[in-house]
């Protein structure tokens, strides 16, 4: 992309999404800074571009969607077009020091705009503080969902264990008469299906209420291996029935 810049032109850094506003913009450089415009497409569907601005802990980490860039030359980074560059949002500008406010401080206090823009620190100096705490949250909520995961395990063989026992001598009756364990267990797996699909459905309503985004996959996976574990519990015991129901065990 550097190789179609063009430096006596303004560059204008079009999407392709946006491709049908180049004449727009060819004479928006004419008008505004009576220059030819050097139009480049890029593509936006492909290419993330990322400011370091407001915008960055809103969730989108700084992304700029789809936007226009003007490459503007540097007899134009002065005076009145910094103030109006400066009070459309996200702009970008090369410095050729380690310092870049300091480097362009004097532009600032020129425009009168320097008091209502501070210095920003560079991302990296608080980055091992960010990740560190990030960490800590990573321990403690893996130590929560490994509690939490331990005791709906516990939970299902529980209640799986209850099923089998309080429909022991059904469960053993059927299975002489040559239903299978699945088929005997159908209104179960019925009832356990709707008391997680209106689960789910609470769990979603109180997440729009509160604007949290929930997982989806959880409740699914949590349905799936309350089935699994609730069939190979019930194998379990079901076997261990018939041999007492055929000793004439109550």
């Amino acid at each position: 992309m550097a190789d179609s810049f063009n430096k006596d032109k303004l560059n204008v850094l079009l999407p392709l999404t946006k491709q049908k506003e180049t004449e727009k913009y060819e004479a928006f450089a004419s008008e505004a800074y009576s220059l030819e415009a050097n139009v480049i497409l890029y593509d936006d569907a492909i290419l993330e571009i990322y400011s370091y601005n407001a915008r960055v802990g809103t969730g989108n980490f700084g992304r700029i969607e789809s936007p226009v860039i003007l490459a503007l030359p540097d007899e134009l980074m002065s005076g009145i077009f910094i103030k109006s560059y400066c009070s459309k949002g996200s702009y970008f500008l090369k410095t050729k020091t380690d310092d870049p406010y300091l480097e362009l401080q004097p532009i600032l206090k020129k425009t009168g705009i320097d008091k209502v823009t501070p210095q920003t620190p560079y991302i990296s100096s608080n980055f091992n503080e960010i990740l560190d705490q990030q960490f800590q949250m990573l321990i403690l909520y893996g130590s929560q969902t490994l509690i939490l995961s331990i005791g709906l395990l516990c939970l299902i063989i529980f209640t799986g264990k209850l099923y089998c026992e309080n429909y022991r001598d059904r469960l053993a009756c059927r299975l002489f008469e040559g239903y299978t364990l699945e088929l005997c267990m159908q209104k179960h797996f019925v009832l356990t299906f709707v008391n997680y699909i209106v689960s789910m459905l609470a769990i979603y309503v109180i997440g729009k209420m509160v604007n949290m985004t929930i997982n989806g996959y959880i409740p699914v996976f949590t349905l799936v291996l309350d089935i699994i574990c609730t069939i190979i519990l019930c194998k379990k015991y079901t076997m261990k029935n018939l041999h007492e129901v055929l000793k004439g065990a109550e």
